[in-house]
């Protein structure tokens, strides 16, 4: 089983970016997307309606 290297180095494929890190980035992301979900998830219809400019 090959492991991923910590610092890509090839140009090709991407920048040297630490693996570390770009899976840091992404669980922040998700993170986000979840918490927005569920604030959206949480606020009143009518909230939701004046948030978004319509009615």
């Amino acid at each position: 089983m090959t492991s991923i290297p910590e610092v890509s180095t090839d140009p090709h494929v991407a920048p040297a970016f630490p693996t570390s890190a770009l899976v840091t980035i992404d669980k922040q992301r998700d993170f986000r997307l979840v918490s927005i979900s569920d604030a959206i998830s949480r606020t009143r219809p009518d909230a939701l309606r004046e948030i978004a400019g319509i009615g």
